[in-house]
């Protein structure tokens, strides 16, 4: 398993769901996330369905803590509620409306090698590690197909 005393640093944490507010324990993660000098910065991507109370709420309350609201319209019908609250707590968030981009199936592409480079050249998470089940992956996609074992292992993919 990946240790954390491995690694140098972690610029972004990522903790998401659905939306992460809906574990009544998620103060458990962001603390001890919190503890660790190596992680710079720990995001939680909420869609504003759920205003965290209690441990939830005062746990955001510190400067490594920035929430990424995904806003989807009527759907985050509690965003200006939730945002009201951030601003009254100067806790750093921002809104954004999403972008939907096509990042692949979990399909054969008859695609030719160097297509499939310039794909992976041009992922929109190209920069984004993943940690899954104890393995850092270079990839989010990859680590999702391994995990529904719709790809067969390979050792390359990860450490």
């Amino acid at each position: 398993m990946l240790q954390l005393s491995e690694l140098d640093k972690i610029d972004e944490f990522r903790l998401i769901g659905g939306d992460p507010f809906m574990n009544k324990e998620l103060y458990k993660a962001v603390n001890k996330s919190k503890e660790y000098d190596k992680i710079k910065k720990v995001v939680i991507y909420t869609n504003a369905k759920i205003i965290p109370k209690g441990e939830n709420f005062e746990c955001l309350k510190n400067d490594k803590i920035f929430i990424e609201i995904t806003d989807y319209g009527n759907l985050s019908k509690r965003r200006d509620e939730l945002i009201k609250l951030l601003e009254a707590n100067n806790i750093r968030y921002t809104s954004i409306v999403p972008v939907w981009t096509d990042s692949g199936t979990l399909k054969y592409q008859n695609a030719t090698e160097e297509q499939l480079i310039d794909k992976f050249n041009n992922c929109c998470m190209i920069d984004k590690t993943t940690i899954l089940n104890g393995k850092l992956y270079r990839c989010p996609f990859s680590a999702n197909a391994h995990n529904l074992n719709a790809i067969p292992p390979n050792k390359a993919d990860v450490v």
